[in-house]
């Protein structure tokens, strides 16, 4: 499927909201992303009267809000359903659905532990930080007991994804730690070898690496990618408003220099709080 999609019907001034990933929908094109995202994920839940109410009268779907309630009326199966709904809006090709079919297919026999983590998944990619934090965490333990060690270890990365990205680098460091003694994975080492760079001097960095035994040609890979990192935001706008703000208070504008910054301060909280929300 295509990476974009234009919002060719009405949007819902009241959403649809699926609880089970806090998820609040407001035009046809959302909805069928969500499906076509994690179809062997759906279950028969997804099938009901308010959903058929919603398309209809929020989305002013008129036929198709008609066709949902039917197959609901004659007990349709969920491919049935979904199907209707995402060919009602035109949303895919042949080939594509036949892809989503087969994967709808599979949605019975997908084990517990393996649903929840797609589900964490789906919200890490949504930038439902906390929530996916939630979702993994619940798992954790099953996962460890299983001892499927890649799969215990996805998760602890995964989680260390979540922390990283809500600021929290010491949980994050210790999740990408715990992931790569699971697994072994060299994407976990290095996410964790990149946070420890992050939160240490150059100093602290090298002596870590001297004392845990970290080879040469890794520790030269990370130090080089945070060079980078540190290069992109000396040429970012963020780095351009900063200095034009302390500019403003080298010259003595302390008024200017205060309401800007409380400005940026607050964009800033606002992206966290997002981050942050469950809903």
């Amino acid at each position: 499927m295509s990476n974009v999609r234009l919002c060719l019907h009405k949007l819902a001034k009241n959403p649809y909201y699926i609880e089970e990933i806090h998820l609040s929908i407001y035009s046809i094109e959302e909805l069928c992303f969500y499906l076509c995202k994690n179809p062997e994920l759906l279950r028969e839940d997804i099938m009901d009267e308010d959903l058929s109410s919603f398309i209809e009268t929020e989305l002013g779907m008129e036929d198709l809000g008609k066709e949902l309630r039917e197959i609901l009326e004659k007990r349709g199966s969920l491919t049935e359903f979904v199907g209707a709904i995402l060919k009602g809006a035109f949303y895919l090709n042949d080939r594509e659905w036949n892809k989503v079919q087969n994967m709808l297919g599979q949605s019975p026999h997908i084990e517990y532990r393996l649903r929840k983590k797609r589900k964490g998944d789906f919200l890490l990619e949504s930038q439902k930080y906390t929530l996916a934090i939630e979702g993994y965490s619940s798992i954790l333990q099953e996962a460890e007991e299983s001892g499927d060690r890649q799969f215990y270890g996805d998760i602890l990365h995964n989680m260390g994804v979540a922390y990283a990205k809500t600021f929290d680098f010491p949980k994050a460091k210790e999740k990408f730690r715990q992931a790569y003694e699971a697994n072994g994975s060299l994407e976990s080492l290095d996410h964790y070898l990149t946070v420890v760079r992050l939160i240490s001097t150059k100093e602290e960095y090298e002596e870590f690496v001297r004392t845990k035994g970290v080879d040469k040609e890794t520790a030269n890979f990370i130090g080089e990618k945070y060079g980078k990192c540190l290069e992109d935001y000396e040429k970012s706008d963020v780095k351009r408003r900063i200095d034009r703000i302390r500019e403003k208070k080298e010259k003595g504008n302390f008024t200017e220099y205060f309401e800007d910054m409380d400005e940026l301060l607050e964009e800033w909280k606002e992206q966290y709080r997002k981050s942050m929300k469950k809903s």
